[in-house]
């Protein structure tokens, strides 16, 4: 396994440039037949528990409050079956994973590549975590098993890869005993992969929260799914505009525009209140580095008290 390891040191903070907005991509990656390369993404974070003597002597730059992109994409924590499942009983339990789950790693190992059409019939989640991902499970636990680290955040998912202005940056969060990290990442492929990262540790204080954070977060997949539900409903309800809502003056185009807005903005409500805080928390350290990456091989993205562990690797779908 090769790791590729980059020394950070930050003394000023810049924004992610993602431009394009959630609505946007999503228009783009229905209306494109070939919108980006699907590519899976293993990341960890993981803090260092063993601080040497000469990084606990240097002075780090006091940390501005954290500016959001205007927009991010979430990924959703708990994974979509891909499968319509019935009740399982005890037997069928100790085989969930292999038998009721369809990994999309278990697909390209076939030896028919799969197509576009396949790629549709089987509904890929974008955008979410990979359940029972073996190996970065595998490496969750052995670097749980080490004294020097502590393992943050662990996560896999798939996504297309774009250029970077058609991208859009995804939230990060997570949170043991009294430690945070959190930011946004963006990653992007220009002529080459690119991992864009602005992430912080803070730390829990004793002082109550006086005003929550607003962070816009867009959910992938429930938004794809408005979204094509709302073109759908354009397509099949010509009958109902030429009949019905035309003689009682009504525009079901602005009307399904309306039902689809809110219903966005019910769900980012949602979500945004599910991620108030109790307590605030003091930002310590910050890594913000663009980073190019090598396809298929780990990456350390490396500071003096936490880091950043991340493989992209593309799934070659025809």
């Amino acid at each position: 396994m090769l790791i590729n390891r980059v020394i950070l040191f930050f003394l000023f903070s810049s924004s992610l440039t993602a431009v394009t907005t959630p609505n946007d991509f999503i228009e783009n990656f229905i209306n494109e037949e070939d919108y980006g390369e699907i590519y899976k993404v293993d990341f960890l974070i993981i803090e260092n528990q063993f601080i040497e003597e000469i990084d606990l002597k240097e002075k780090f730059a006091t940390l501005e409050p954290f500016e959001f992109s205007k927009e991010l994409f979430v990924i959703k924590d708990r994974p979509t079956l891909l499968v319509k499942t019935p009740v399982l009983n005890e037997k069928d339990q100790n085989d969930f994973i292999k038998l009721e789950i369809e990994s999309l790693d278990e697909e390209i190992a076939k030896e028919e590549p799969i197509t576009e059409e396949d790629k549709k019939k089987k509904k890929v989640n974008l955008f979410e975590r990979i359940p029972y991902e073996k190996e970065l499970t595998e490496i969750t636990r052995k670097l749980k098993l080490s004294k020097d680290y502590r393992v943050l955040h662990s996560i896999s998912w798939y996504q297309p890869l774009v250029e970077k202005e058609k991208s859009v940056s995804l939230y990060v969060e997570s949170s043991i005993d009294k430690v945070k990290v959190y930011g946004e990442i963006l990653i992007y492929k220009d002529r080459y992969l690119h991992f864009d990262s602005k992430l912080r540790l803070s730390e829990k204080t004793e002082n109550q929260l006086v005003e929550k954070t607003l962070i816009n977060m867009v959910d992938f997949n429930e938004s794809l799914k408005l979204k094509t539900l709302k073109e759908e409903t354009d397509v099949n309800d010509n009958y109902w505009m030429e009949t019905i809502f035309n003689n009682i003056k009504i525009n079901i185009s602005d009307f399904s525009d309306w039902v689809f807005q809110n219903n966005a903005d019910i769900d980012l409500l949602d979500m945004n209140e599910n991620k108030s805080f109790e307590y605030e928390y003091k930002d310590l350290y910050e890594i913000d580095q663009d980073t190019k990456i090598e396809e298929n091989k780990y990456h350390f993205i490396d500071h003096p008290y936490f880091g950043i562990v991340v493989r992209i690797s593309s799934l070659r779908i025809k």
